[in-house]
Parts: C-alpha cells; structure tokens; sequence
C-alpha cells in the first residue's frame, strides 16, 4: 500500500519506506543546528541557516593562523587581525598588512614625521632636505679665507663680524693707509707700519691747519659782505616803516575826526529821539519815572577762559542797562571760572550785580525783578542752560565798586560745561556766550 509523506514534500511510498523517508531521506523533516541547536526543515537548516548561522566557526578571511573564529566574532577578530590591509595614516596612499604597518609608518613612509637633527622641530620626511636649506640651525661653514669654523645658520652674521680672519680696512684707512688685513693682523700690522702711520697723521693735520686759516679767512670776509648789506637793508627797511607810520597816523586821525563828528550828530539825533519817546515831563526834583518791562536780552562774550580759570580770577562783563529805550538799572555780569563758596573747582558760579549808574536819580527804589542768565549752546539755538530768579534791590549803588544782587554759586558743573555732543557745544574756541535776560521789573 503507498502513503503520501507528512512532512509536506509530496512524495508516495510504500508504507514499509514511509518512516525512513521522514526521518532521513526528506528534505522538509526536522533536524536540529549542530552549532547555534536552532531547529528546521533539513532543507533550510542545511542550505540558508548555514550560511547565516553566527555559531559555526569560519577560518579568518585574512588568511592568518586562527582557522576556527565563530562567524559572530569575525569583525571584532579583523579589529586586531595582523593579515588586516590597512590604509597608511600618513596619508600616503598605500595599504599594509596590520603587522608590517608600525614600520613602514615609522621607518619607511615619505610622509613619516621626523625630527629635525638641528633644530628639533618635526616635520614631514620628504621635506627635510629642502627643510635643511631654510633650518635656522644647519650648520653652516664660514666663508672667509682659511676659516673653516661651522656655525648655525642664525648665528653665522655674527660670526663673520667678530672672525679673526675677516678682512677689513687698516685703523688709518681715512688718513691714507691703503692696506687690507685681517682681524687678527691689525695688531701686527699697525706695530709694523707706525712710521709710516705717524707720517700720514702729521701729513693730514698740516693740512687740516691750512684749510682752517683758509676757511676762517673766507668767514671773515663773508661776514663783513653781510653785516654790510645787512645794515643798509635794515635802514632802508626803517625808514619805509617810518614813512608808512606816519601815513597810518594820519589817516587814523583823519578817521578818528570823522567818526566823532558822525557820533556827535548821531548823539545829537538819539538824544532827541529818547525826549521823544520818553515823553517826561518834570513836576520837580523828586519826580520819579516808570518805564514798566520793556527790557531788551544782552549778549555777553567771554574769552581767555582757561587763563582766567587758572588764575582764579574774576571776571566782569561790560556795563548794561535793564532798558531797551530809556534810562534803566546799570548792572554787569560777574563770573568766576573755577567757582566760589559751594561751587569751588567743581562749578562754573555767576552773579549780577548794581553799578551806580546815570540814570539812578530817575528810577524807582527800592525795586523787585525777575533776572534769567542763560549758557549759550555756541552750535545750534536749542539745549542753553537756564537760571531763574527773583532779586530784591532795597536801595541804590552809590559806590564805585559793583554790589551783587542776583546769585548763583553752582551754575552749571564743569563736566557738563566741557562737554560735547553732536547738538551741544557751551565751549568753543576758549570762549563762552552769555544772555542776560530782565524779565520783570516793578
């Protein structure tokens, strides 16, 4: 009677054959991996499971001694494999077996690095001898005649300074000795040549001697010539200052006159302009007369401010009246550079103050008013630097000497005064502007 295989391969048999058939001869019964014991069809264990199977041991693929390394352990043995190839890591193209590698990078390779024998720098084999023609410390032979010293490159200019055999001109070279010698020799020769050295020195200082007389002869002669022309040049030059002095005075005079008839007609003029204006008229000698706030801002320049800071010294401006038309307040302005009382070194102070003035008699006393000095911005009319204030005046300035009434001991500190922005400059050119503005008065 014939059976059909169970194991799935297809094939009928008698029955006597079947158990054999699936125990041995089928390609799909079951056997077990001699290496990694993983079970399958005979026909997968023995055809793909054995060429992937990480237990069966496999001779090394580099041919070296180890001819039984499990398949998993193959790439950790190359690691270390002697019969290896691998890439020379002096970069120079070629390939060794990892045991002939050490020397053919250290003894062999044109790219190896090596020590320079002279100046102890590394460098790349192949380079050391055109290394050798720039090396600071190859020695180097001297080239004068019969020197045969050795030096370092670096070295070999002050060698050839200092060598004894260096040839060089005689000591008395500049007096007439001709002769070249050697370092060495120049000793020698100037004990042999004294005579003839001493002969040349005379020779050179009987020379010297006469062309001094003759220079100095010259000198004098020269020196008379321009003493002369000197002389007349300087009289002819004072005598045209003389008569260009004395045409200046005169048209100076001549200037002088006829301003001060064009100041007297204009005195004349503003005088009967002001009586207009004004429009007083005297009751008695004690009328008093109100010209209410019609005052006018003054511009007031000050210079040499370093000098005066310096020094220390105060500094007064012009006389000034509070008036724009008519009779007013005669006051100044008083400033010191380096600053008093609170402001001392570290502020720029300022004060107004009352001067006996000649319209006194006319104005109103005692009187109150609000004064504004203002720090100029000398680049652009923006950024001036402000002091307001109310001064009280009881009585009037009879005295020569200006009385302060108006004060300000830290006007403005010196930093921000020396500053300079593209929008802001107060000082300029060892200069500063003033306004001093009334702004009421009653």
């Amino acid at each position: 009677e014939n059976v059909k295989c169970s194991n799935g391969c297809s094939k009928v048999l008698e029955r006597r054959g079947i158990v054999d058939h699936q125990q041995n001869q089928c390609l799909n019964h079951k056997i077990t991996c001699k290496f990694c014991e993983d079970t399958g069809e005979y026909q997968f264990i023995e055809g793909q499971h054995k060429d992937h199977c990480l237990m069966i041991p496999l001779p090394c693929p580099n041919g070296c001694s180890h001819q039984s390394i499990l398949r998993k352990d193959i790439a950790e043995h190359r690691e270390t494999c002697q019969n290896e190839m691998i890439a020379c890591s002096n970069d120079c193209g070629l390939t060794f077996k990892r045991r002939l590698l050490k020397r053919h990078s250290t003894k062999v390779c044109p790219n190896r690095m090596v020590e320079c024998l002279y100046c102890h720098n590394m460098g790349c084999y192949v380079i050391q001898e055109e290394h050798k023609k720039h090396c600071p410390k190859f020695p180097t032979r001297c080239s004068n005649n019969g020197c045969n010293v050795q030096v370092p490159k670096d070295t070999l200019a002050e060698h050839m300074d200092s060598c004894p055999l260096k040839q060089i001109q005689c000591e008395y070279f500049n007096i007439g000795c001709k002769e070249i010698v050697t370092i060495k020799d120049q000793k020698k020769h100037n004990q042999m040549k004294v005579d003839e050295h001493l002969s040349l020195t005379i020779h050179i200082l009987t020379s010297t001697q006469h062309e001094l007389a003759t220079t100095k002869q010259q000198l004098q002669q020269d020196l008379t010539v321009l003493a002369t022309d000197f002389q007349k040049t300087l009289a002819k030059f004072a005598a045209d200052f003389q008569s260009k002095i004395a045409k200046i005075e005169a048209d100076a005079h001549q200037q002088i006159d006829e301003l001060n008839g064009k100041l007297q007609k204009k005195t004349q003029q503003l005088e009967r302009m002001q009586i207009n204006q004004w429009g007083i008229e005297l009751i008695s000698n004690s009328t008093k007369l109100s010209f209410g706030n019609r005052t006018v801002p003054v511009i007031v320049k000050m210079t040499d401010f370093t000098k005066l800071k310096k020094d220390h010294t105060e500094w007064y401006s012009n006389h000034f009246y509070t008036h724009e038309n008519g009779p007013g307040y005669e006051i100044c302005l008083r400033v010191h550079a380096s600053g008093w009382s609170k402001g001392c070194a570290t502020h720029l102070s300022v004060c107004l103050c009352l001067l006996a003035g000649s319209s006194d008699d006319l104005m109103t006393w005692p009187f109150r008013g609000e004064f504004e000095v203002r720090l100029l911005n000398q680049i652009s009319d923006s950024e001036h630097h402000a002091e307001i204030g109310t001064a009280y005046v009881t009585k009037r300035n009879y005295e020569k000497n200006p009385k302060i009434f108006w004060s300000r001991d830290q006007f403005i500190c010196n930093e921000r005064l020396q500053s300079v922005s593209i929008t802001c400059q107060f000082f300029k050119n060892d200069t500063i502007f003033f306004e001093v503005n009334t702004r009421k008065l009653h």
